[in-house]
């Protein structure tokens, strides 16, 4: 299970773990988190997936802005759509966003840059929000220069 902010395509973060270690799961599912203008998305109305072909599929997940993000739900709600996923199986990747300024023609001057990098650090961890469990996690770290 990846989750990336990519609505098309290939995810960043799966290219940059094929690249590094030469192998595909078997099942890879790209999931997407679409914030809704409504405050509540009916469950009927939440969840479109997608089967790219070779074991890839894609899960688009709609939410109305009242309602929290579950991976371990939604998941469980897809098997309503025809697609079943062994949670105790599940392996979750994510990327770990970390921010660095650029030591020259920074977009951010240093003051702006402290303030946002420690906003930054303070803010809920990924993981955390979407109540992805620990057990089956893995964090890839990027750099993104300002």
């Amino acid at each position: 299970m990846w989750l990336t902010k990519v609505a098309h395509g290939a995810s960043p973060m799966l290219l940059h773990h094929v690249k590094n270690n030469s192998v595909l799961h078997e099942t890879v599912i790209l999931m997407t988190f679409v914030a809704d203008r409504r405050p509540r998305v009916p469950l009927g109305e939440r969840d479109l997936i997608e089967r790219l072909g070779h074991g890839i599929y894609r899960i688009q997940v709609r939410l109305g802005f009242m309602q929290p993000p579950d991976i371990p739900l939604t998941l469980k709600n897809c098997k309503v759509l025809g697609f079943e996923v062994d949670l105790d199986q599940a392996h979750y990747y994510i990327a770990h966003e970390i921010v660095v300024r650029r030591a020259r023609n920074s977009a951010m001057a240093a003051v702006p840059f402290a303030i946002f990098a420690f906003l930054t650090h303070i803010a809920s961890r990924a993981p955390d929000f979407f109540k992805i469990p620990h057990e089956g996690l893995s964090e890839v770290g990027f750099h993104i220069e300002i």
